[in-house]
């Protein structure tokens, strides 16, 4: 039974392992049919209202399952061995089900102009990785050499990635450079100006 509890586990885990990068493609635009900006669109007011309803499908099935009230219950059905592994599985069902019915929303809020985040940090999706990475209640050895590791490849990632950004964007991709710091917002800084 021990095996088969493994088995279960480790297809669990796979599933998410799946989920969480077509996620990471998914928000990035990243060569998947479906993203949050490509895809079969519609209506705007039924698109709004279909992905507003996945993302609430999606957060539902995640806090509840994860409420203490409901593990209770939901071990007198599933074996206690296997209610996270369950978990992990829905979840990245759920994941599964927003990404194939997500509807993309025409229109364009800002396109490389400096905005938001932007405008404080040139990379503030790869800062929220840093931190995630190095935000940790407890700093194992293991954990400090990925820290380290990913932090490496997310530099090393983000220096090709702005050379590229020179070369199709040029002086005002430069310019946006010199005034906007990599990962680490300057505090004295107001919408990118020195």
């Amino acid at each position: 039974m021990g095996a088969l509890f493994l088995g279960y586990g480790l297809v669990c885990y796979l599933a998410f392992l799946a989920a969480f990068g077509y996620l990471m493609a998914f928000v990035g635009d990243l060569g998947v049919p479906r993203s949050v900006s490509a895809g079969p669109a519609g209506p705007p007011g039924l698109a709004l209202a279909a992905d507003l309803g996945l993302l609430a499908l999606f957060g539902l099935q995640h806090s509840l399952m994860a409420r203490p009230a409901f593990k209770r219950a939901w071990t007198r059905i599933v074996p206690p061995a296997l209610e996270r592994s369950t978990y992990v599985l829905l979840s990245s069902l759920a994941l599964a089900v927003l990404f194939r019915c997500w509807r993309p929303i025409p229109g364009t809020v800002w396109a490389f102009r400096p905005t938001a985040l932007y405008a404080r940090v040139r990379h503030p999706l790869m800062l929220g990785f840093l931190v995630a990475f190095w935000a940790a209640p407890r700093m194992t050895l293991g954990h400090l050499v990925f820290a380290a590791g990913a932090s490496f490849y997310i530099l090393v990632g983000t220096i090709l990635e702005e050379r590229d950004l020179l070369r199709e964007l040029g002086p005002g991709y430069a310019a946006y450079r010199r005034q906007v710091p990599r990962f680490f917002p300057a505090p004295w800084r107001r919408g990118g100006k020195g």
